[in-house]
């Protein structure tokens, strides 16, 4: 009689037989212990190397100072763009005349409070180019262009309606805080621009004054400013209307000059 044997195959025939390591296989092969990683946990690939906190904020720091470069750099272009616009001088062209050290010394100006004016001027010596600074000329220039700094809150009369801080300047608040203007070879002209680009702004925008005082003194500084500039244009054969710098508006026509005078 034969007698039969439990089966311990699985249905399909197949067994999963997990390779037994004993005694001298182990010794032969001492990595036939490992199977599939560590005790079964699946094979890890290299190890992720960990950052620091310190890493962390330089990386953070690094990030932030390149915006902040980004923003300094496209602040400084309008700056430079605006004050291009208001240099008015007889053969400037800021592509042939405009350098690297004019705009080192357009951001020193900007962002350093104690630098109080620059001064431009052509020189044609050796050729046509650009003078810019804090210095007077030595010798004679035919035009002269000023940039003036308004005066810090310290000097300010208290109740002034100036907007004056420390800030650097920027295109937006350029024409607000520097007054402006040129000096021609022609007196008069020259002697009306510097009063209404320095003296009637810094007289007319200070309230710190008596209200009886003020408009004294503005009622007599208009007299004035009528007929310097009456006189600047007839010596030049023009008739033009003076208006105050307070709620002046341009006529929509101009009355007809007269003939010039011979």
């Amino acid at each position: 009689m034969s007698s039969s044997m439990p089966s311990t195959l699985p249905a399909d025939g197949v067994g999963d037989f997990a390779p037994s390591v004993h005694g001298a296989d182990l010794a032969a092969n001492p990595s036939a212990a490992a199977v599939d990683g560590i005790d079964g946990a699946p094979a890890q690939g290299p190890p992720v190397p960990s950052i620091s906190p310190e890493e962390v904020v330089a990386a953070m720091a690094a990030a932030a100072d390149a915006r902040t470069r980004e923003d300094a750099a496209a602040a400084y272009a309008a700056l430079e763009a605006r004050f291009l616009k208001l240099v008015t001088l007889a053969g400037f062209h800021p592509r042939d005349h405009w350098t690297h050290a004019h705009a080192d010394l357009l951001r020193a100006f900007a962002h350093d409070a104690a630098q109080r004016r620059l001064i431009l001027y052509m020189d044609a010596v050796p050729s046509p180019h650009l003078v810019m600074g804090d210095a007077l000329p030595t010798s004679k220039v035919h035009e002269l262009m000023y940039v003036l700094r308004n005066a810090t809150p310290a000097t300010t009369a208290p109740g002034s309606t100036m907007e004056l801080d420390g800030a650097p300047l920027t295109a937006a608040t350029l024409t607000r805080r520097v007054q402006y203007g040129a000096f021609a070879r022609w007196v008069l002209d020259s002697l009306v621009m510097l009063m209404n680009g320095v003296y009637v702004p810094l007289f007319l925008d200070n309230r710190g004054w008596p209200d009886t005082v003020r408009k004294d003194f503005a009622g007599q500084l208009h007299k004035f400013m009528a007929v310097l500039t009456d006189t600047a244009f007839h010596s030049q054969g023009h008739t033009v209307p003076t208006c105050q710098r307070s709620g002046c508006r341009r006529p929509k026509k101009w009355p007809r000059h007269p003939t010039p005078r011979t």
